[in-house]
């Protein structure tokens, strides 16, 4: 797992700036990646269980996920656990 910052972006629009988390990046025998991990967010509710979004680090690297989890408690940033998305 490595430690990561980007962007959470759906259809072309950035949704959260400067997420901050760690990500696995498991790499087929095809050369498809597969991203897993889990970030925080700052503003509770901005995403949900379910969404599908691309996850833009700030190399420039990105990913399709899909959000798996969501932790959210009052008054502190929600917690939230991704897995590949499904295409």
């Amino acid at each position: 797992m490595q430690s990561f910052r980007g962007n959470l972006v759906r259809d072309g629009q950035t949704v959260v700036e400067g997420v901050q988390g760690n990500v696995t990046i498991d790499v087929g025998r095809t050369g498809t990646e597969s991203w897993s991990g889990y970030f925080t967010v700052e503003t509770p509710g901005l995403v949900h269980l379910g969404d599908n979004l691309e996850l833009v680090l700030d190399s420039g690297k990105t990913g399709k996920i899909q959000i798996s989890r969501v932790n959210s408690y009052q008054g502190r940033p929600d917690a939230v656990s991704f897995e590949p998305a499904l295409v």
